[in-house]
């Protein structure tokens, strides 16, 4: 494993108490709770098993999952789902959930470079807030492809949240002594200014139907509710791609 992820994991561990606080807050907004469940269901679907015209259970993985909450989130419309991270304190935060939902998540210590399960695994693999901070995205692209199903999808909901450097965007304690420019260095889609290289990257990777979508209703939510911590509001964007039914 890169040597930049052990001092990563210890500020996300540092971090996770405060950091699942802050969303968890914002989620007792009746509003903001349904905008984020809005977006799963419209791209993931609601899992009926059994009904006239349901929709199957999807098995999902959820990269970098941090403190499960849109893990929860998915899991709550009936999939089975299964989230990954590195920081042990993050982990702790998520499995502290289950026993508060009738379905909720499997969490794994894992490295979403190279998850740790076998090549079609799930039928969906979501990332929130997650790739900018992502060692070798172009290589975790590429192992998240050998993992999806036959026109298996993915869903990730970021921002560019360091277009201008790190010293310009979002900051909180402990942030610039673990995000060091060495560090930063290793994380190619930190500061990007746009997200055309993770476009290319997820078309290099096979995905077909790439698509990048700007929610600015999640906007309008953070500019009347808030948002964390060392935060401000700025525009989401929803990035949809899909496997292939068929590949050569």
């Amino acid at each position: 494993m890169d040597q930049i992820q052990p001092a990563l994991n210890q500020y996300w561990s540092a971090r996770a108490q405060a950091y699942d606080s802050s969303q968890l807050e914002r989620m007792q907004v009746d509003e903001v709770a349904e905008a984020w469940h809005q977006i799963l269901r419209q791209n993931l679907g609601e899992a009926a098993p059994g009904e006239p015209g349901g929709l199957d259970v999807l098995d999902v993985l959820d990269v970098g999952t941090g403190p499960g909450n849109f893990a929860y989130l998915a899991a709550s419309l009936g999939h089975r789902v299964t989230g990954i991270d590195l920081a042990d304190g993050m982990l702790a935060e998520a499995r502290a959930k289950a026993d508060s939902t009738s379905n909720p998540p499997k969490f794994h210590r894992a490295d979403a470079v190279n998850p740790p399960f076998p090549p079609t695994s799930f039928d969906a693999i979501t990332a929130r807030y997650f790739l900018w901070t992502l060692r070798e995205p172009a290589t975790a692209l590429a192992n998240w492809f050998q993992l999806l199903r036959t026109g298996g999808r993915l869903l990730i909901v970021d921002s560019l949240w360091y277009p201008n450097g790190v010293d310009s965007g979002p900051q909180t304690e402990g942030f610039r002594s673990s995000y060091t420019p060495e560090v930063l260095a290793e994380l190619p889609l930190a500061q990007v200014q746009s997200h055309r290289d993770l476009l290319d990257l997820l078309a290099a990777a096979g995905f077909v139907d790439v698509s990048l979508t700007d929610l600015p209703e999640l906007l309008e939510l953070e500019q009347r509710h808030g948002v964390a911590p060392g935060h401000f509001p700025q525009m989401q964007q929803l990035i949809l791609a899909r496997k292939p039914a068929a590949t050569s």
